[in-house]
């Protein structure tokens, strides 16, 4: 895309009701019947806002979706004049945050679990060098330390 195709892009927001939010932010549905008073064109960003009509408020939840193609002004096969049907991308942005968040997640608790068992391995590690220790020395303050071990107690 050029710079002066995105200069002209518009992002347009809207209010979706929460049933057409769940297929719309799950990409299995990928167009939008809307009024068409907003001048919606090819390339433009839809943002989506979850509204709940009875309620009169916004939920919180929304979704962007680049436009990639508008059908308008053909009453022969039913779309009444000053209505437009939207069509919207499905792999967006937000889908890729969405799994890349997903991967991320599992990252770190494969990573958590790791730590967790090379501190267990570590610590066992540790406790035999101290049993060996005792074994060795007798009763010496031994202090074990990341590096080796260290002897304290008198010189």
């Amino acid at each position: 895309m050029s710079k002066h195709e995105v200069a002209l892009m518009k992002e347009h927001e809207m209010k979706i009701a929460p049933v057409w939010f769940d297929a719309v932010s799950s990409g299995a549905k990928r167009f939008e019947l809307r009024k068409d008073d907003r001048g919606v064109e090819v390339g433009d960003m839809l943002v989506l806002r979850e509204y709940q009509r009875d309620e009169a408020s916004y939920t919180g939840r929304s979704v962007r979706r680049r436009v990639t193609y508008v059908l308008r002004d053909v009453p022969k096969f039913g779309l009444q004049p000053g209505y437009a049907i939207i069509g919207l991308a499905t792999d967006t942005r937000e889908r890729q945050v969405r799994a890349l968040r997903a991967i991320y997640v599992e990252a770190e608790g494969a990573l958590a679990r790791a730590v967790e068992e090379d501190v267990k391995h570590r610590r066992g590690v540790i406790s035999g060098i101290r049993t060996a220790a005792r074994t060795l020395f007798g009763d010496l303050d031994l202090k074990v330390v990341t590096e080796g071990v260290e002897y304290i107690g008198d010189e």
